[in-house]
């Protein structure tokens, strides 16, 4: 109930929905007609999801300029990298906001070329997520083998580590996905199944989901 209660929540439970319905609409297991619906559902639902997040830019910049672009990161490579990727955050969302103007007629755009944008920042960002990750765990490993940590101490940096194998995991997830969207012609673009990118984004939204989970327990 706390989940559904947050636009936050409610965004989470419309991703895993969304790519659920991707995953089962691209598994050849369901009738056609049933196929159809559930990609169309998948469709309004992440037309709902990009509306509902037209007022996250500016939410996302106060969260910026409250915590710093660093966001408090000791280490000065994972500080630098969490600096670029609040920097491609905080283009990404005008830029879809401009997308879904477009699409909806409301801005004299192209829209597919502002998805198109939109999409090159998701998977900026992600692919920093993914080196911010793999140096905190550089880091943790450092930390861990300096042998100056009591048992206590070794057990909470080994949980850090494996939270970070699981952002990794969960970005990886996406950033599949996100080059598959991206034009024909940068590496795998275009060439993974409905029923692939459903399991990407199906696997990557259980993470997210069950990571907010534990924030609101």
């Amino acid at each position: 109930t706390k989940v559904l209660t947050s636009s936050a929540g409610r965004d989470k439970v419309a991703r895993l929905v969304c790519y659920s319905c991707h995953l089962l609409s691209g598994s050849k297991l369901l009738p056609p007609a049933l196929s159809a619906s559930l990609s169309r559902l998948a469709g309004q639902l992440s037309i709902w999801r990009a509306t509902s997040r037209l007022a996250d830019g500016p939410l996302l910049l106060r969260h910026v300029l409250h915590a710093g672009l660093a966001g408090g990161e000791e280490d000065w490579l994972t500080g630098l990298l969490k600096i670029l990727t609040n920097l491609a955050d905080l283009l990404y969302y005008p830029v879809e906001n401009i997308a879904w103007a477009g699409e909806h007629k409301i801005l004299p755009v192209t829209p597919d070329t502002w998805w198109t944008q939109a999409n090159c920042l998701w998977a900026i960002s992600l692919y920093l997520n993914i080196g911010s990750a793999i140096r905190k765990v550089y880091v943790l490993r450092q930390k861990m083998g300096g042998g100056e940590v009591s048992d206590e101490g070794a057990r909470a940096l080994d949980k850090l580590e494996k939270e970070q194998y699981v952002n990794i995991i969960q970005a990886g997830c996406d950033l599949i996905n996100a080059v598959h969207w991206l034009p024909a012609g940068h590496l795998w673009a275009g060439r993974l199944s409905q029923g692939r990118v459903g399991l990407n984004g199906f696997i990557s939204s259980i993470i997210s989901l069950y990571k907010f989970v534990k924030t609101v327990k």
